[in-house]
């Protein structure tokens, strides 16, 4: 890989990440009655990401997994909750759900493992 790759895909990341983040503190803003603290902006998001790299084939004992795996997985999360938020599932189902499909990918991994 050269750089410009590298350069190209940071600068990918950072034009995604400015607006989502904003997005996120306005939603915090909201939800707290006007009283916004960056600090807490991602807050709840520690189950997606896990789900996320998981689902896109990292290994619980580590060694394997990819980016473009990482990617596929979030995007895989990203449909799932959209999905729910549509059909207006409450968020204590929701978190069930994530939880229970992390479940299962890890269940997969550790299966796997075994069989070989």
């Amino acid at each position: 890989m050269t750089r410009s790759f590298f350069l190209a895909l940071a600068l990918c990341i950072g034009l995604v990440g400015v607006p989502a983040s904003a997005a996120s503190a306005a939603t915090d803003w909201e939800q707290r009655g006007g009283d916004i603290d960056g600090a807490t902006a991602g807050d709840g998001f520690e189950l997606d990401a896990i789900s996320s790299v998981f689902i896109g084939g990292a290994a619980v004992q580590g060694g394997v997994g990819t980016v473009i795996g990482s990617m596929i997985g979030g995007m895989i999360q990203g449909v799932l909750a959209n999905g729910m938020n549509l059909s207006s599932v409450g968020i204590d189902t929701q978190m069930t759900i994530k939880g229970l499909v992390l479940l299962l990918a890890v269940a997969f991994d550790v299966w796997s493992k075994n069989r070989k």
